[in-house]
């Protein structure tokens, strides 16, 4: 009975000791696989940062590349330095305290036209003056009169005088032109149809009178036309036609240069005839700017400047 007993307390152990080596193995089996569960997910989880680094990195430098060539792009088609041009009827001496501000030395003449947005301005003022310009004595009293239109790329101005020069009887006027003339790089790139809108300056003699301009610029045809309309009270006073003529790149710019004549609307309709020339003006050719130079049959010469934006 004792050896039974014993006998089945070695067997009850030995299966204790089984089942606990059953449970023990089932639990390493259970923290291996916990582990590569886990050795799986830490993978997994490498796995997606790096492709999310790498896509970001990507995107970046897309983005870089995609910045670099807007710059290039902007460099390429940056719009020229401004510059200005003007003309006078007599070129005469009376005009020479407006080209300088005696106070600051500065030029008198790009403060007019500086194409900073300011819009339409008018002045009057008299100035008497003494100074040596190129060599002459000049004792200047005179009335100016001055007009101007100044869009964000371009501006326009004229200017009137009366008054002595040196004791003599003088008068005289001059037109302005400036602005930061469109890149030539963009003539490529333009397309379609733009009307351009806006302002102009004309004098044939110490008065300026102001008008309205319409250009109509076709972009893939690379041609330009159009009228300059100066108007007297709600009448045509003068109409002049801006014949059509080829959109071109020279030195730089975009530029045309056609021929100009005056129409039989208006209140006056004395024939005039002769040129006009301009620069599209700021990115994208946002505006346009010029000047017509026409004379009667007497060669007695009207001179005007425009400028306008899309």
């Amino acid at each position: 009975e004792e050896a039974r007993k014993a006998e089945e307390a070695r067997k009850a152990e030995e299966a204790r000791k089984a089942e606990e080596a059953r449970k023990a193995e089932d639990a390493r089996k259970a923290e291996e696989a916990r582990k590569a569960e886990e050795a799986r997910k830490a993978e997994e989880a490498r796995k997606a940062e790096e492709a999310r680094l790498a896509e970001e990195a990507r995107l970046a430098e897309e983005a870089r590349k995609a910045e670099e060539a807007r710059l290039a792009e902007l460099a390429r088609t940056e719009p020229n330095t401004y510059v200005y041009t003007a003309a006078s009827l007599n070129n005469s001496d009376i005009l020479e305290p407006i080209k300088k501000d005696s106070w600051t030395n500065e030029d008198g003449l790009a403060k007019l036209v500086a194409a900073d947005g300011s819009g339409k301005g008018e002045s009057t003022q008299s100035v008497s003056s003494s100074s040596v310009t190129n060599g002459k004595v000049l004792n200047i009293q005179a009335a100016y009169d001055t007009y101007s239109n100044n869009l964000n790329d371009s501006g326009i101005a004229g200017v009137s005088a009366r008054g002595t020069v040196n004791g003599r009887n003088a008068n005289d006027a001059m037109v302005i032109y400036s602005g930061r003339s469109t890149n030539a790089n963009e003539l490529e790139t333009l397309k379609g149809s733009a009307k351009y809108q806006g302002v102009s300056y004309l004098t044939n003699s110490e008065f300026i009178s102001e008008g309205t301009v319409t250009l109509n610029a076709n972009f893939d045809k690379k041609t330009i036309s159009g009228d300059i309309t100066q108007m007297h009270f709600e009448n045509i006073w003068r109409e002049t036609e801006l014949s059509e003529t080829a959109i071109t790149a020279k030195n730089g710019e975009i530029t045309f240069a056609g021929n100009a004549k005056t129409t039989d609307k208006g209140m006056i309709n004395i024939p005039l005839s002769g040129t006009y020339e301009g620069k599209f003006m700021g990115r994208g050719a946002a505006e346009v700017a010029g000047s017509a130079t026409l004379t009667n049959e007497w060669g007695s010469e009207t001179k005007a400047v425009f400028n306008a934006a899309k």
